[in-house]
């Protein structure tokens, strides 16, 4: 029988499929995607909660996974946006976690990061209790940004703002006595505005400025209905600028409403040489240098190796499943009929068979529910002592992060459609779809990578060719051919 799955394998995936892969193997572990030259603070289980609780200063965290195509992409930007707002750390500071990380995977399961990227806000003096808030939007780094913002005044709107931070809403009642006596600065700027909160220009130019607090005057904005200090500043058009001195000596001056425009007119006042310069930092977007790929990377990709599937496998239980904090309902369906069809299909070695028999019979004394920890512990308990890092052979990129466990996974449910097509070739009395069914279920509840996840799922349920199309087994085999090609064509023009 398995001969005739190496045949057929051959036939209809044009692979060779070898047990003992004769090549050079890389490890199933993924290196992280940001350096320590980035000024990204990355944490892990040991220093996450001592790093960000109770501190002063807001955080927006990334929770990624090495391996999700998605987070390697969003890298580049994400290191811009970090560089971008670096001076605004007394404020808010960037940070990230690999969730791809073993060590890593009850911190990402306790904060319920069910996808990658996952972006959460957690305010000033978090505690053990606070989940982080998710950032819902576009991934560019300017509507990161203006997010940023946002997050930071809703902390002054429900007075959870540490009083050293600056005030971001524009002027409302306070005279120039007030302001005069709420800072100890001999120089204040207020920057006139039309609009209030639509523009986030002036919002960001006091966050830039307040990196050199107290040497650099604290900002406020003024808006129209401040119609008192546009006649006494005599404000001829908007946006404008006033500097104004304790003396009494003011300078107004017309502005462009951009962030960049405001950081090289308010270095008209410092010297860069001095303490608390304002200095317009310099480029710092980050772009991806081609990489390339070794001969015998190039020829392990035309066959299929049982490390790739046996390590699609360990990572798919051992972190995808475990990092969830409970399973339940049609989470608790998809896991158990995944696992029946591996169960019956997967043409692994004896040891990752059993291991997979043995997670099954398990989990079937769990009806309504298993927490995240539970069925790690099932995982732990099936895998009884075997090797929990594999090495990836054909699906090895060219970086760590390439490919491997996407790779893997693709890999492995082609080989279940095929191993189910050769038992039941006739189609009788058995459901054609029923591993395309099971892989829809693990991808759509489980899946790290929730865009990839989306547009799996998104596929699968498409009008023209959905997966209930299907008719055959054999022609399940093509289904999953003509959707990974689809998925492959994507990728391409993304990049």
């Amino acid at each position: 029988m398995f001969e005739q799955l190496l045949k057929f394998l051959f036939l209809i995936m044009g692979y060779q499929f070898f047990i003992n892969p004769l090549v050079d193997a890389v490890p199933l572990s993924n290196s992280a995607l940001y350096k320590d030259s980035d000024p990204i603070v990355q944490m892990n289980i040991a220093d996450f909660k001592s790093t960000i609780m109770a501190t002063s200063n807001a955080w927006l965290i990334e929770f990624y996974s090495s391996w999700c195509g998605h987070c390697i992409d969003f890298a580049p930007a994400f290191i811009q946006l970090a560089n971008d707002v670096k001076g605004w750390g007394k404020v808010i500071k960037v940070g990230a976690v690999d969730c791809a990380k073993d060590e890593n995977i009850p911190l990402c399961r306790d904060f319920e990061i069910m996808g990658y990227p996952t972006l959460k806000f957690f305010p000033a003096f978090t505690d053990a209790t606070q989940l982080g808030i998710a950032r819902t939007g576009g991934k560019k780094v300017e509507a990161i940004r203006f997010s940023m913002i946002d997050f930071i005044e809703q902390q002054f709107m429900e007075k959870k703002a540490p009083p050293h931070w600056p005030l971001l809403g524009p002027l409302q009642n306070e005279t120039l006595d007030d302001l005069w006596s709420h800072y100890n600065n001999n120089e204040i700027i207020l920057v006139f505005e039309a609009v209030n909160n639509s523009s986030y220009w002036s919002r960001e130019a006091i966050m830039d400025a307040h990196q050199y607090a107290p040497y650099y005057p604290p900002i406020r904005r003024v808006n129209m209905t401040r119609q008192d200090l546009i006649t006494k500043y005599n404000v001829q058009s908007l946006p404008a600028f006033v500097f104004l001195e304790r003396s009494g000596k003011s300078e107004v001056y017309q502005v462009q409403p951009d962030r960049e425009y405001m950081k090289k007119i308010m270095r008209k006042f410092f010297d860069s040489e001095n303490e608390g310069a304002f200095v317009i930092p310099k480029s710092t977007l980050t772009t991806r240098k081609p990489h390339v790929v070794h001969e015998d990377v190039k020829a392990a990709k035309d066959q299929v190796y049982m490390a790739d599937l046996e390590g699609a496998l360990l990572y798919a239980f051992g972190h995808e499943v475990s990092i969830h904090k409970l399973i339940a309902g049609k989470e608790l369906t998809a896991l158990k009929k995944l696992i029946d069809v591996l169960d019956r299909y997967f043409p692994g070695r004896a040891g990752m068979k059993e291991t997979i028999h043995t997670l099954g019979r398990n989990l079937d004394n769990y009806k309504k529910q298993i927490r995240g920890e539970e069925f790690a512990e099932l995982w732990h308990n099936a895998l009884n002592g075997r090797e929990t890092h594999q090495e990836w052979v054909g699906c090895r990129g060219s970086r760590p992060n390439f490919r491997g466990y996407p790779c893997g996974l693709w890999t492995t449910f082609h080989t279940l459609t095929v191993s189910y097509a050769l038992k039941h070739p006739d189609n009788t009395e058995v459901d054609p779809t029923l591993v395309l069914q099971a892989m829809k279920g693990f991808i759509k509840y489980f899946f790290g990578c929730a865009h990839c996840s989306n547009h799996f799922i998104d596929m699968a349920e498409d009008e023209l060719n959905p997966i209930e199309s299907v008719k055959s087994t054999r022609q399940a085999v093509l289904w999953l051919w003509a959707a990974h090609n689809k998925v492959n064509l994507i990728s391409n023009v993304t990049n």
